[in-house]
């Protein structure tokens, strides 16, 4: 059996850069607010787009998101961190 091993450019954002764009101010262009907000969830919880683009305030409990992955149908339990929570939460 062969391994076959090809180089990737790993793309990801640090900490750092997600600090940035979730305190960016966005006042000159409102409309963008919640673009950030659901790309931010995305980052923060690891979920696909077409799981997290779509969450529902009462998918959120005990701080915990409790969703129906669309993809494989099963449901997961994730633990909010408190940007997320902020974010779910008081939107």
């Amino acid at each position: 059996m062969k391994l076959i091993e090809e180089e990737v450019d790993a793309v990801y954002l640090n900490w750092n850069e997600l600090s940035k764009i979730y305190h960016l101010d966005l006042s000159l262009h409102p409309y963008l607010v919640k673009y950030r907000d659901v790309f931010m969830v995305g980052c923060l919880t690891g979920l696909r787009f077409s799981d997290y683009s779509n969450i529902q305030f009462d998918e959120v409990k005990n701080d915990m998101l409790h969703i129906v992955q669309k993809k494989t149908l099963l449901t997961v339990i994730i633990p909010l961190r408190e940007d997320a929570k902020k974010i779910l939460i008081d939107k």
